[in-house]
């Protein structure tokens, strides 16, 4: 910030400024904090936006975009943002890029190509994401299940329609649409599919289940603060509050500032 106090005007200051947001505004979203977790998205993508807009272009502003764009599930987006960062590209030999700018190239064609083959530019499936995270759950249900009578095989239509079930406390049906993410190709790298499987285990009473699919979870995302708490949450069910606590001090090394953790670890320390 100091920086780009000294020059706003700067290009590469203002992506730095975007990453930043981008990062702070996932760190609050794992810590539970969704409204300050919006508000830190929608500054860094005032800033990437300005520093697409630059003259001569930054690749890696288009890069990153990208990444920023299927976080915020506005694939069509992404993949323009992934198309132009490959044209921007294209006349740079790979030995001008390096092993880094290399790997990029092929990460970029990959998302692109996943993107085109899951369909996940469809109307319905913007739209259903667009409902159901503005709390109108039924109506983005429709609009899913509708998406997925065309593509059964697309594991982020399967985890928007566990999501959605999930918000509605329909855990045993959430419950199964996570399952079915995992047989889909591409389903079981992603932790959140494990988390949010864990959540609806835990209020089914799949205790055993519920802890598998968080170590499987904490694997893919060790620093993940938010399933880390749930380990916590899951041994309160389990009534081993001293377990709990030791989950929820290892949250607080992490990250301090976790609101959740740290009501429930004072909690826990008075009850001792």
């Amino acid at each position: 910030m100091a920086l780009h106090g000294f020059d706003s005007e700067d290009k590469a200051i203002i992506l730095n400024m975007a990453l930043f947001f981008d990062q702070r505004a996932d760190s609050y979203r794992k810590n539970g904090l969704n409204e300050d977790a919006d508000a830190y998205d929608s500054s860094a993508l005032d800033y990437y936006k300005q520093a697409m807009d630059s003259d001569p272009e930054i690749p890696d502003a288009f890069f990153n975009a990208g990444f920023f764009y299927i976080k915020s599930r506005e694939y069509a987006e992404a993949k323009g943002a992934f198309e132009s960062y490959l044209a921007l590209t294209c006349d740079i030999t790979d030995e001008e890029l390096g092993e880094n700018g290399q790997y990029k190239r092929e990460r970029a064609q990959e998302l692109i190509d996943k993107i085109k083959n899951r369909n996940l530019e469809d109307t319905q499936f913007k739209n259903a994401y667009k409902l159901i995270s503005s709390g109108q759950e039924e109506k983005g249900l429709e609009e899913i299940r509708q998406f997925l009578q065309s593509h059964p095989d697309v594991w982020n239509a399967w985890f928007m329609l566990g999501w959605g079930l999930r918000r509605l406390e329909r855990f045993e049906d959430a419950k199964q649409a996570f399952l079915k993410v995992k047989e889909c190709d591409g389903g079981d790298e992603n932790s959140d599919t494990y988390n949010e499987l864990a959540i609806c285990q835990m209020e089914t009473g799949e205790f055993e289940e519920a802890e598998e699919s968080l170590i499987d979870a904490l694997n893919l995302d060790p620093d993940n603060t938010k399933i880390i708490s749930n380990l916590g949450f899951l041994c309160l069910k389990r009534g081993n509050p001293e377990e709990a606590r030791k989950y929820f001090a290892t949250v607080l090394e992490i990250d301090p500032n976790d609101k959740l953790a740290k009501a429930e670890y004072e909690q826990l320390n008075r009850e001792v």
